[in-house]
């Protein structure tokens, strides 16, 4: 995004739609925020989040996205 505040925006930006995301199927799970990643070790909280962010049409890459069981995240 160019500004320098923009990570800490993106950071702040994205715990709040992940506590939406988890108000809206009123299940609590663990979760990263990195800047724009976002790790969420629940499906139900991650397809939430998922749904929220492209009803604010935002563009997810689907290359860079992942879902499995297993994550290795900001090492």
């Amino acid at each position: 995004m160019g500004a320098y505040s923009s990570f800490a925006m993106l950071a702040l930006t994205n715990h709040v739609l992940v506590h939406m995301a988890m108000d809206g199927t009123a299940h609590y799970a663990p979760y990263g925020v990195l800047g724009d990643d976002v790790a969420i070790a629940s499906r139900k909280v991650s397809n939430y989040y998922r749904d929220l962010l492209i009803s604010l049409g935002v563009e997810i890459n689907p290359i860079k996205g992942f879902d499995g069981g297993i994550l290795e995240f900001a090492k």
